[in-house]
């Protein structure tokens, strides 16, 4: 199959060399890109449900009140999803010198900017409900798990590959990726957490601000005394 070059098995989930996990080639065409496939097929519903109840707004991430911890957060997930770019970008340079093909991997980018972006607008400005969610269930955790799958079937294949591309250099590359998508996932509740909380901060001051600026409205001014004049 053109998708897989010269790789030792077709594309047939059932493997003789990695039993009983699939093909190297069913893995990187259908398993790797399955949480890409799944976020996408998920949005439509979610943003037709956004539309049907009341959902309530949240503030957007640039809107939360800012601390050390929240920019830090925010600076490793980016961080980690552009080591995950570059990563993916190594394993089909690498394979392609070998002739193995790269099956549907170049699909994993879409999912990776999806998620990116998906948490840069906040669900596109409130207009996908359960937008983090679908990142940190579905995306995130997902490609973890699909590259864990993955790793486990070409250490079990246990076949000697030098050359250009190494059968060692691929388990740790793709156990890497694994472990990336683990964090992210981590980082995506963890930043749900913090701005929670700087919203729910921001909002009792808020709060306290109209109720002031209402008395200030009404005509009323607080005597030193406690009274009113």
């Amino acid at each position: 199959m053109s998708l897989c070059g010269v790789r030792p098995e077709g594309f047939g989930p059932s493997s003789t060399l990695s039993s009983p996990l699939p093909t190297t080639c069913f893995t990187d065409t259908i398993l790797i890109p399955l949480p890409t496939w799944l976020l996408l097929l998920s949005l439509p519903p979610l943003f037709l449900l956004a539309r049907r109840i009341l959902y309530p707004s949240h503030k957007s991430n640039s809107e939360a009140k800012r601390s050390w911890t929240l920019t830090i957060s925010m600076i490793a997930y980016y961080f980690l999803i552009l080591v995950n770019i570059l990563m993916l970008t190594l394993e089909l340079v690498r394979l392609s010198t070998i002739n193995f093909g790269v099956g549907l991997l170049p699909f994993e980018y879409i999912g990776l900017l999806t998620g990116a972006y998906l948490h840069f607008s906040n669900g596109i400005g409130g207009r996908i409900i359960g937008w983090r969610w679908s990142n940190m269930g579905v995306l995130w955790a997902g490609g973890s798990a699909v590259n864990v799958v993955k790793a486990a079937g070409l250490a079990k294949e246990g076949g000697v590959r030098e050359g250009k591309y190494p059968m060692s250099d691929q388990i740790t590359d793709v156990a890497v990726s694994a472990g990336v998508f683990g964090v992210i996932a981590i980082l995506e509740g963890w930043l749900w957490v913090l701005e929670r909380r700087g919203n729910a901060g921001r909002g009792g001051k808020e709060g306290m601000g109209s109720v002031c600026s209402g008395e200030e409205e009404m005509g009323l001014r607080v005597a030193p005394m406690g009274g009113v004049r």
